[in-house]
């Protein structure tokens, strides 16, 4: 295996999350308060690598959600659009890369975990709470990892 293919999952400081979220989605995040994980992805992963990873995790770590899409408006309004599929096409893409696109999971009672790209592109920023965390996500991501020929690295 290649150094190349290394996912490696940072586990973050406690309110990394809220200070990195852009001003289009704090109003959405205001009152929650979530524990974070960042990935960086393999140098060399491709947008349908990153797509595949991100399917599993969601099908995993949110089986009774629905993913509600938060991107900035060109002119600094937000847009709102239902589902993950537009968070999913947005990998790699302008969006994506800017890191003006936020996709929230919310149960019917409650906000129960929210995704962001990093600003560059390289890196996934997830938040929910540490159980979330724990027993559904970085389990989702060992799994999907080693399905795809990946090391997965936490630090």
């Amino acid at each position: 295996m290649s150094d190349d293919m290394s996912l490696i999952v940072f586990r973050d400081d406690h309110g990394d999350f809220a200070e990195l979220v852009p001003p289009f989605a704090a109003e959405a995040l205001r009152a929650t308060v979530f524990d974070s994980i960042t990935l960086q992805w393999p140098k060399s992963a491709n947008p349908d690598e990153k797509r595949r990873v991100m399917q599993f995790v969601m099908t995993a770590a949110a089986r009774d959600c629905r993913g509600r899409t938060l991107t900035a408006g060109k002119r600094g309004r937000s847009l709102v659009r239902e589902g993950s599929a537009a968070f999913l096409e947005a990998v790699d893409g302008l969006e994506w890369w800017l890191g003006e696109i936020v996709l929230l999971f919310s149960s019917a009672e409650r906000l129960t975990m929210a995704w962001m790209p990093g600003s560059d592109g390289s890196f996934l920023h997830i938040a929910a709470s540490p159980d979330v965390l724990a027993c559904h996500v970085q389990p989702a991501i060992q799994e999907i990892g080693f399905a795809l020929g990946w090391s997965v690295e936490s630090q």
